[in-house]
């Protein structure tokens, strides 16, 4: 499987909350199944900014946490927390590409 980092984000939600489907994962984060489908059937793989804000206004968080939240799976550790967020607000705010190298780690 390719490195998809909304998978990672909602199988972490289905391990933390007792989720089943993608019914209870889009009920949960108020979001369209969907959504869900398409980053499980690998047709999204980076979530939008928009995504990134509605879940941030979800859980009353900073879309930068959401972000870091996201790709946590995508980076080699250790790896500075620093970094990602700076990594992540790139993306978020400008728009920068972001690369997979060979291992599907975030170059």
């Amino acid at each position: 499987m390719v490195n998809n980092p909304l998978v990672f984000y909602f199988e972490k939600l289905k391990d933390d909350y007792d989720l089943k489907t993608y019914g209870d994962i889009a009920k949960y984060l108020d979001i369209s199944i969907g959504t869900v489908k398409n980053a499980y059937g690998g047709r999204t793989i980076n979530p939008s900014k928009r995504l990134v804000e509605h879940i941030a206004v979800h859980f009353n968080k900073n879309p930068n946490v959401i972000l870091k939240d996201i790709y946590k799976g995508s980076f080699v550790e250790p790896c500075n927390e620093y970094t990602k967020l700076v990594t992540l607000s790139l993306y978020y705010n400008f728009e920068y590409a972001l690369f997979y190298d060979n291992q599907n780690f975030m170059a």
